[in-house]
């Protein structure tokens, strides 16, 4: 057996099941799986059959797991507690052995012993610790305490057996008048007697005589009286005789309420035979209603119906509550009037005017039309209304019908605040989704391609490569979501004075919005782009005019003219003086380092938000910078840094 400290904790754990959790931990200490005895609710379980035991080495403490079909449902409560058996199996023999491990298993076994005893005895009936000395708890004998109640002395507070009471009697007794009343109670044989003194005369009338069993015999005996509880008519109904009327009349403000239960208020107006009847009920729950409906003053009237209905006297029906067939009449009674007396004007079917098309429905149309909105035909051929649009919206069109859309082509450019701070950086292709942003935001991307590889030369100069061309793109998110691009690879170094070209980043736009590719080439040629998204007629991609390497940051502004894409090459400078850079740039990656054949070097160009360029021999910084150039004195030259993707949203 193991060994280990036993803490003081109670040998019981608790737990309510939810219904799918089989695991539960117990935290006493146990020497073996058989010292733990599970309960669901007040039974049993067996070991192996219903649960699993697993005892932790360390601490004797552990967790029991039901096996399957054995969970149990939720709301059950699961009971794990000790049940370490009152036996010894350890001998220690005269002149034996007696070693550390057995010491503390016999130790360990004695502590759970007493802890399990100690548990037990706090769910027994015992006496507060304040009782005197000369408590005794002792039960009576068996044959005492048969068919009797426990009960505790009126003295000693000692347990003692009472009587049960199974019965009750009642002795009713007069009591001479202006007598007080009198009451006692006895308990023999299990019956309570019950001795009731009753005064008579001034003070004690005799009441009515009720039928057998108690009770008044008919509501009459009594002249004011009230229920104590709900009046269940079971099958019966409530009748009067002689022609007598049904009156409930509710005390001052009070109301007449018929409460709903299942079903709303309901109430059913029979015919005079009872085989039929008509139903008033109230609206639902769901629908919310409290109000109120007002009978019409006068004389006899009847409520219309829908079917068949018949007005006699007059109607009122509120200006723009009168719909005829599924058409609403908004003109006021006072319009309609004007009608009054015309002939000729008016067909007869009073569908529409005489030789006008237009229905009543489209002729409506002009009242009370609203400030702004527009009379167009619908794609039915008919008049129809279309509401003023919200602000900054201009009136489209799809070739077919007209909407209000977003104005577009002449909204103002936003810049990001932080070219150095995009909100994605992607250096591995993939394809761009717009997130959590709308459709109508704008983004920009900052495509820069890889740098080009140095050269390596024998007997001559070695130029170093150029940085990674950049574009930028500002378009509306829902053009460009979907967008797949492409990072440019680093480029290796190639043997020769001249460097080698590195790879290009592009953006290519989804099938549905056209499949446009955006990115650089390797010269300095320059494109013009302006993408539309044809039905709405929005501006949805605006690319700008190139700006050269020696152009500063400040002059990428609002101001900029739009409709062109951005693309930037690094400035073509092999200068190799003494701390001479290469091309220094922007956007754009630096330019790698320039080494001649006489050994004068430059140092690899900068750039201000790409990747440096390389200096001889040396491999330029990503994202974007060129290799640098290496002369045949030893050595190799450099690789050009792979490309990125810059998204920042604005």
């Amino acid at each position: 057996m193991a060994t280990f400290a036993i803490s003081a904790v109670t040998r019981k754990a608790q737990a309510t099941a939810n219904g799918s959790t089989t695991e539960f931990s117990f935290s006493f200490s146990v020497n073996t799986e058989a010292d733990v005895a599970v309960f669901v609710g007040t039974t049993l379980k067996t070991i192996s059959t219903h649960y699993t035991v697993s005892i932790t080495s360390s601490t004797g403490a552990g967790s029991i797991t039901f096996t399957s079909g054995n969970t149990p449902t939720n709301g059950q409560i699961v009971t794990i507690m000790s049940k370490t058996a009152l036996a010894r199996s350890s001998v220690y023999t005269s002149g034996g052995t007696i070693n550390a491990t057995s010491l503390e298993t016999d130790f360990d076994t004695n502590m759970m012993l007493f802890q399990q005893q100690d548990e037990r005895l706090d769910r027994t009936l015992i006496a507060p610790v304040d009782d005197a000395t000369s408590i005794d708890m002792t039960l009576p004998n068996k044959d005492a305490r048969k068919g009797k109640s426990l009960g505790f002395d009126g003295t000693s507070g000692n347990p003692t057996a009472i009587e049960q009471v199974t019965g009750a009697a009642v002795n009713v007794s007069t009591v001479s008048a202006g007598g007080s009343a009198t009451a006692s109670v006895a308990v023999s044989g299990g019956t309570a007697t019950f001795s009731l003194g009753i005064p008579t005369g001034a003070t004690g009338a005799t009441g009515a005589t009720g039928a057998a069993g108690g009770g008044m015999a008919e509501l009459s005996s009594d002249s004011s009286p009230q229920l104590g509880g709900a009046l269940d008519v079971v099958t019966h109904d409530i009748v009067t005789t002689s022609n007598r009327d049904i009156e409930l009349a509710p005390n001052g403000t009070g109301k007449t309420v018929l409460k709903g239960n299942t079903n709303p208020g309901t109430i059913v107006l029979n015919c005079e035979s009872n085989s039929h009847g008509q139903t008033i009920i109230a609206q639902p729950h769901s629908a919310g209603v409290t109000n109120t409906l007002t009978l019409p003053a006068g004389g006899n009237q009847t409520l219309v119906g829908t079917a068949g209905a018949t007005f006699t006297g007059d109607v009122t029906v509120p200006d723009g509550d009168l719909i005829l067939g599924s058409t609403a009449v908004t003109s006021t009674a006072a319009e309609l009037n004007l009608l009054d007396g015309v002939s000729g004007l008016i067909q007869a079917d009073f569908t529409k005017l005489a030789a006008i098309d237009s229905t009543a429905t489209e002729i409506n149309q002009l009242d009370a039309i609203t400030r702004g909105s527009i009379l167009y035909g619908n794609a039915s051929g008919a008049t129809a209304r279309l509401a003023a649009g919200g602000a900054s919206t201009v009136l489209t069109s799809d070739g077919t019908d007209i909407s209000w859309a977003a104005a577009g082509g002449g909204a103002s450019i936003v810049f990001p605040s932080d070219w150095s701070s995009p909100t994605n950086t992607y250096t591995s292709s993939g394809t761009w989704s717009k997130g959590s942003l709308s459709d109508d935001d704008y983004v920009w991307f900052y495509l820069i391609s890889g740098g080009g590889g140095g050269a390596k030369a024998t007997g001559a100069s070695a130029y170093g490569s150029q940085g990674g061309t950049a574009v930028l793109v500002y378009g509306r998110v829902g053009a460009l979501n979907g967008a797949a691009y492409v990072v440019g690879a680093s480029k290796a170094p190639v043997s020769g004075s001249n460097p080698a070209v590195g790879n290009i980043t592009t953006l290519t736009l989804a099938g549905s919005q056209g499949g446009l590719v955006f990115g650089s080439t390797a010269t300095n040629a320059n494109s013009s782009l302006n993408v539309t998204e044809g039905a709405a007629g929005q501006s949805i991609v605006q690319s700008y005019p190139r700006i050269t390497a020696s152009s500063p940051v400040g002059t990428l502004s609002a101001g900029v003219a739009t409709g062109y894409d951005y693309v930037f090459h690094t400035a073509e400078n092999w200068s190799y003086g003494s701390n001479n850079p290469a091309g220094a740039a922007i956007f754009c990656g630096g330019m790698g380092a320039y080494e001649a054949d006489g050994g004068n070097k430059s140092t690899g160009g900068t750039s201000v938000l790409a990747g440096a360029g390389g200096n001889v021999g040396e491999n330029g910084t990503a994202p974007g910078g060129g290799g640098g150039g290496k002369n045949d004195d030893g050595g190799s030259a450099g690789t050009g840094a792979q490309g990125a993707v810059r998204v920042y949203h604005v």
